[in-house]
């Protein structure tokens, strides 16, 4: 979390103004000259494995603004005390390091030593972390002008759907309830929707709602790259690149006897 905190900022109507104060904010965050409203950005997260072979995970972080402005407005969703910042989350990040904290906590148990890892959480797989996600877009808050994010019902047809079956064991009050796709009347991957920034309580007319993905924890597809960059990961180092092979550590040179002290030590 990347938190702007003071009274004036608490106290800000979301105007264009704290707009702009929230995209210099980003920049700085990011490093990048300029962020421009209604564009997705990522922040990268690593994870290594604790082991020899220092296999190592990258995840695409989506970054999305809060703003204490938004108390009482149709996006409140997206209030947060204090002033105005960004969440930087990678849900595939914490389901991975939940997995092997968990792991590590069964080894220190079977060895009878303290458990050194932190506890895993509830999110230990992508099918568990979906269906939080679908939780998550059940309980928006019904503001001003309703619920800024909502499920949709299955499609009658169920070869409309990408996967012909939900990967999670969803909860009774989920059943029926579409597991690919939400709706939204804002994109909830953009950083700094400017649709935000406006004086209006309520939500504006012309801003109408937009089919959103749920796919990108579970369906691993060549047309859906969400799926290993922000799911399951990208391994960028394994055991090969780590550790190569012995072979490959003795490589023979020539040199002058000269070039090298300890062979004219060796000599004498």
């Amino acid at each position: 979390m990347i938190l702007a905190v003071s009274e004036k900022l608490v106290n800000a109507a979301p105007d264009i103004f704290l707009r702009e104060f929230a995209q210099r904010l980003c920049s700085l965050y990011l490093l990048e000259d300029r962020v421009i409203p209604d564009t997705i950005y990522t922040d990268e997260l690593f994870l290594e494995k604790p082991s020899v072979d220092r296999t190592t995970w990258k995840w695409l972080a989506g970054v999305n603004v809060f703003c204490a402005g938004a108390d009482r407005r149709w996006w409140q969703d997206h209030r947060i005390p204090g002033g105005i910042g960004f969440s930087v989350n990678s849900v595939g990040h914490l389901v991975k390091s939940g997995q092997i904290n968990g792991a590590l906590r069964d080894l220190d148990s079977i060895l009878g030593l303290e458990p050194t890892a932190p506890s895993p959480t509830k999110v230990d797989s992508l099918s568990k972390a979906l269906e939080f996600a679908m939780r998550t877009i059940d309980g928006a808050s019904d503001a001003v002008s309703g619920r800024a994010t909502e499920l949709v019902p299955l499609p009658q047809d169920p070869a409309a759907l990408p996967v012909t079956a939900c990967p999670a064991q969803l909860p009774r009050f989920l059943e029926g309830k579409n597991f690919c796709e939400y709706s939204g009347y804002y994109h909830t991957d953009i950083t700094i929707p400017s649709s935000y920034f406006r004086l209006e309580a309520a939500r504006p007319n012309d801003i109408q709602p937009l089919s959103l993905d749920f796919t990108y924890l579970f369906r691993d597809h060549v047309d859906n790259p969400s799926f290993q960059t922000m799911g399951a990961g990208r391994q960028i180092r394994n055991r090969i690149a780590a550790r190569p092979d012995k072979a490959e550590l003795w490589q023979e040179s020539e040199m002058q006897i000269e070039a090298s002290d300890r062979l004219i030590e060796a000599l004498r």
